[in-house]
């Protein structure tokens, strides 16, 4: 008699909460025919406990004995299914470790069933497909993968099925937002292009030449003879000039401003270093100049695509949340 009077007591409990629950939104057909199945499963389990003998005993506890393992804070009636939300698995860091708060469970919840709905779900053989690559890349073998899933908190199975559903989201963003994102007007590209210029700055092309001293001659004739090099460039035949090379006009250093006043095929005069002199053969010169839009035409895109893609994303997330009942206990 004491369990009956329990238990009845429990369900008493759960039908005035269940009474007393408030949804963001008037519950669907569907949702109230799983809320009608509900309310008959609690009338089986009724009769149920009345067919038990009246004669158990139960013991009793304090109540300071009494500990809440887990409850349930959230349940989604969703457009294809219902899910349910507990403060554990809030509390539960997701596969890649990160923290995340409920609005990001039940955000990802929905994008599930929005998965589910338009046939993105990935199959087992594509969950194992993925999972053997990500082996593959990181040299893991099956034990190491299932002791990094035992880390993050998981089983393995657990593991997969969070892999599933994460390929699953990220399909569906795909679908819904970033292919709707990915185009940006040339007319924008074109204004943003006008009103945020980028400037290269000048430069040059340079060869260099090291013309060791000769034994033959003094330093000071074979100056003479490497100054008459832009009159005569055979006056010193034994120059090898080195590979092209480019420079900024910033990065020359304070006794090499000088090239600043040449021009293309002048050839410097010799600076006279420790065991000969240095050359250097102006081959191209850019001024500053503004970037080409072809150059750029990427980055502005993405720079375009990020604040649309970021709305389009939350355009997308508040018609989750409106297409969805929910109830917070």
């Amino acid at each position: 008699m004491k369990a009956k009077q329990i238990m009845g007591a429990v369900i008493a409990v759960l039908c005035m909460i269940t009474g007393t629950m408030h949804a963001k939104k008037r519950l669907t057909r569907k949702q109230r025919n799983a809320a009608a199945q509900e309310r008959a499963e609690l009338a089986k389990q009724e009769q149920q406990l009345a067919a038990l003998p009246k004669n158990i005993s139960v013991p009793s506890y304090p109540h300071e004995h009494l500990e809440i393992v887990d409850q349930i804070k959230t349940v989604i009636f969703g457009p294809e299914e219902t899910d349910i939300i507990t403060q554990s698995s809030i509390n539960r860091p997701g596969i890649d470790g990160s923290v995340r708060s409920e609005e990001d469970i039940i955000l990802e919840r929905l994008m599930v069933q929005d998965a589910k709905k338009y046939k993105m779900m990935p199959d087992d053989d594509a969950i194992d497909k993925h999972l053997k690559a990500v082996q593959r890349e990181n040299n893991l073998t099956m034990e190491q993968m299932h002791q990094i899933f035992e880390q993050a908190g998981y089983t393995y199975e657990e593991g997969r099925k969070q892999f599933g559903d994460m390929t699953a989201v990220q399909q569906v963003v795909g679908f819904k937002v970033q292919s709707n994102a990915v185009m940006v007007p040339e007319k924008e590209i074109q204004k943003y292009y006008d009103e945020h210029p980028v400037y290269l700055l000048a430069r040059y092309q340079l060869e260099r030449a090291f013309v060791p001293y000769s034994k033959m001659s003094n330093k000071e004739k074979l100056k003479e003879r490497l100054l008459l090099l832009n009159e005569k460039p055979r006056a010193v035949r034994e120059i090898e000039w080195g590979e092209p090379f480019w420079i900024n006009k910033d990065d020359l250093a304070q006794e090499m401003r000088f090239i600043h006043e040449m021009q293309p095929g002048d050839i410097s005069k010799p600076i006279a270093r420790e065991r000969g002199y240095d050359l250097f053969k102006l081959l191209k010169k850019e001024e500053k100049r503004i970037m080409p839009l072809e150059d750029r035409r990427l980055e502005i895109i993405n720079t375009l695509r990020e604040p649309r893609y970021m709305g389009m994303l939350d355009n997308y997330k508040k018609e989750l949340m409106n297409d969805a009942s929910i109830v917070h206990y």
